[in-house]
Parts: C-alpha cells; structure tokens; sequence
C-alpha cells in the first residue's frame, strides 16, 4: 500500500510538473514568435516611438512571468528533492532548456532597449544637427538678403540676387530641414 501511494504521489506531482512545463513553453513560444516578429530598430522618430511602446508591453510581460518561471524551476527542485533515488536528468536538462529560453529573451530585451537608446539619440542628434543648419542657413540667407550680398571690401565680388534663377537658395535651406 505504502508503494502505491508513492506512486500516486509521483504520478501527481509529475503531471502538475508537465502541466506547468506545457504552459510555460506555450507561453515562450509565444514571446519568442513576437520578438521574431518586431522589426528592426528603426531610425524616425514616429517609427521608433511606435516600437518603443511596443517593446515596452513586451519587457513588461517578460518581467510580468518571471514568477511562472520561478515557480517552474521550484517545481522542479521539489521533484529532484523528493525523488532522489529516480532520474530526474530529463527533468533537469528540460527546466535548464526553460530557463535558457528565458534568460535568452531578457537578453534580447535588453539589447533592443540598448539599440532604442543609440536609435533615439542618434535620431536626436541628427534632428539638432539639421535645426542647427537650417537657422544657420536661414539667418545667413536673411543677411544677404539685407545687405543685398557678403559684407566684404571692393575686391571681394558682391551677389547679385537678380542673377539667382528665383527659389534656388531656399530650394537648398528647405532640403536641409527634412
């Protein structure tokens, strides 16, 4: 009798293991698809603010799990604890398998927030950068047009805006701000 309830026990504890192993596996094939699926990190900023709010829904329900897969890997634990004498090296090397799937896709997480970071600020940057060179521009246009050419000695040539075919120095400022 004492070896029929041992039995009962494990095959209870086995199925309350495999059951967990199924969800959690549904659940990494899932958040493994999804990453798949995000697109590269983009380079505008109304593309990456898109993706940034995506990833963020994505790194929540990544941390959000990690207590499924901590109960998971206690699980696991109770099993090896209490069958000592069985072999649990498939149940090892399955919750190994787990656990590596998730410590993969919080790497993956981390490396995308890394590149939204170098994505966001060079995205800054370049934005700063044509601001600059358009007030730049703009300010140096409305010089020359006020003083109707450089500011310079008689040996320097003067602009004779007459010359100029009408909108190509603002055609030129305008390319720099998109």
């Amino acid at each position: 009798m004492q070896r029929k309830s041992e039995l009962d026990a494990m095959l209870a504890d086995s199925q309350r293991y495999e059951a967990k192993r199924q969800e959690v596996d549904a659940w990494l094939s899932r958040m493994e698809g999804r990453l798949a699926r995000m697109a590269p990190v983009a380079n505008t900023a109304d593309v990456l603010e898109a993706q940034i709010k995506e990833q963020k829904s994505f790194h929540a329900e990544l941390h959000q799990y990690k207590a499924q897969i901590d109960i998971f890997s206690q699980l696991t634990q109770r099993l090896i604890a209490v069958y000592q004498q069985d072999d649990t090296t498939k149940v090892k090397k399955t919750t190994e398998l787990i656990n590596q799937r998730y410590n993969d896709l919080n790497t993956s997480d981390h490396a995308r927030w890394l590149w939204f970071r170098m994505g966001t600020y060079v995205n800054t940057a370049v934005n700063y950068t044509q601001d600059t060179l358009y007030a730049s521009c703009e300010s140096s246009l409305n010089l020359c047009v006020l003083n109707g050419g450089p500011v310079g000695g008689d040996d320097e040539p003067t602009w004779n805006f007459d010359e100029v075919p009408q909108g190509a120095v603002i055609c030129i400022v305008s390319s720099y701000r998109t």
